[in-house]
C-alpha cells in the first residue's frame, strides 16, 4: 500500500507521530520518509531517532539463510537466520522532522524466504530488556512466505501503522502480533490468510485503533482486550477458538458485533465483561452443544447496561450476565 504524503486530512495526535487513517488508506506526517514501496520478500521499517534511538529485531530465513539490513544511515549489516540485529542512530543524522527527531528507512532482505520477523529489546544500548522503547513508526511487509507473526511487534509503543501482504497462506500464528501497541492507528491484515491461523491476544491493549478487519483467523482469548477506542470490528470468515475468555472485554466504543461461528467454544468467561456492546449477533452459534460451557462474567455492563435478551443454545455450566446494577439478567 502506498503512503499518501502531505494530505490535508493529517491531524495531530498525542505522542511522537502525527497521522490520520481511513478504512482503506494510510496517511503519515509529510516530513517522514516514505517507506511504502516494499519489494517481494523484503520488509521496510520507518524508524525515528527519539528515545534510545536504537532498533533491534530477529529474522528467520528458510534453510538457515542469511538476512541483510540497510539501516538507512549508510550502515549495512548481515546476520545469520534467527540472530538478533541491533543498531543505534546518531541523533539528527536522518531526514529531519519538525516533531523533534529524524526518520530513517530500514530495509531488510534475505538469501532465502523470510519466515519470521520479531522485534527484540535493544540490549546492546540499554541496561534493561524492553521492546516498548523501540522507535519504530511504520512497517511494510512484502514477505508472503511468513509462517509466524507471534509477538512480531509485542509492546512497540510508538508504532502507528502495520501493512501486511494480501496473501499469507502459510502463516499460522498471529498471537500477540500487536499486543500493547498503544499508538497503533492502522493495520492491513491479509485477505488471504490461513484458516488454521490462531489470533490469541492479537490486539491485546491496542488502546487507540478504531477499526479492525480480520480474515479467516481463529479468534482466541484476549484478542481485543482493552481496545478502548475500537468502533468497528469485522471478522470475515473467522471462527472462534475453544477458549474465548476476555476476547471482547473492556471495549468502550464498540456498540455491536457479529460473532463468527463458535460451536466449539467451552470457555466464554469474561467475554464481554466491562464492554458497552449493545448488540451481539450470531449468539445462537456460540458454545458447545456437547460440552459444558463456562459463561462466568460473560457480560458486565460497564459503563452502560447491556439491556438485551441473550439467546444462547449451548450446554451452560456457569453463567453471569449483568449490568451496572448487577441485576439486569434478561435471558439465557
Amino acid at each position: 500500500m502506498k503512503a499518501i504524503i502531505g494530505n490535508k486530512r493529517i491531524k495531530p495526535v498525542i505522542g511522537v507521530q502525527q497521522v490520520a487513517a481511513s478504512s482503506d488508506k494510510w496517511w503519515h506526517h509529510p516530513e517522514w520518509l516514505d517507506v511504502s514501496n516494499v519489494a517481494d520478500n523484503e520488509i521496510n521499517l520507518l524508524v525515528g531517532d527519539f528515545g534510545v534511538a536504537a532498533v533491534a529485531f530477529t529474522v528467520i530465513v528458510a534453510s538457515s539463510g542469511t538476512y541483510y539490513v540497510d539501516w538507512g544511515d549508510g550502515t549495512q549489516t548481515s546476520h545469520s537466520s534467527a540472530a538478533i540485529a541491533q543498531h543505534q542512530y546518531v541523533v539528527g543524522s536522518g531526514k529531519p522532522c519538525s516533531l523533534g527527531y529524524s526518520t530513517y528507512k530500514v530495509r531488510i532482505w534475505a538469501s532465502n524466504t523470510i519466515t519470521l520477523f520479531q522485534v527484540q529489546p535493544p540490549t546492546n544500548y540499554i541496561p534493561y530488556s524492553s521492546t516498548a522503547v523501540l522507535p519504530i513508526l511504520e512497517a511494510y511487509f512484502g514477505t508472503t512466505g511468513l509462517v509466524n507473526l507471534n509477538s512480531a511487534f509485542m509492546k512497540c509503543a510508538s508504532i502507528v501503522a502495520i501493512i501486511l501482504p494480501d496473501n499469507l497462506p502459510n502463516c499460522t500464528n498471529y498471537a500477540y502480533l500487536c499486543n500493547t501497541n498503544a499508538n497503533l492507528r492502522y493495520i492491513k491484515l491479509p485477505s488471504n490468510a490461513n484458516s488454521a491461523a490462531v489470533a490469541t491476544g492479537i490486539f491485546y491493549s491496542a488502546f487507540i485503533i478504531d477499526k479492525i478487519t480480520l480474515y479467516n483467523l481463529i479468534i482466541g482469548n484476549g484478542a481485543f482486550y482493552s481496545c478502548y477506542n475500537l468502533k468497528e470490528l469485522n471478522l470475515v470468515n473467522c471462527t472462534l477458538a475453544s477458549n474465548i475468555s476476555s476476547a471482547f472485554q473492556c471495549l468502550n466504543q464498540l456498540k455491536q458485533i457479529t460473532l463468527p461461528n463458535g460451536q466449539n467454544v467451552t470457555n466464554a468467561s469474561g467475554m464481554f465483561q466491562g464492554s458497552v456492546v449493545q448488540q451481539i449477533n450470531n449468539l445462537e452459534n456460540l458454545g458447545s452443544r456437547t460440552t459444558d460451557v463456562d459463561f462466568t462474567n460473560f457480560s458486565g455492563g460497564n459503563p452502560a447496561p447491556q439491556n438485551k435478551t441473550y439467546n444462547i443454545y449451548a450446554r451452560i455450566s456457569k453463567i453471569d450476565i449483568k449490568g451496572v446494577d448487577a441485576n439486569n439478567l434478561n435471558g439465557a
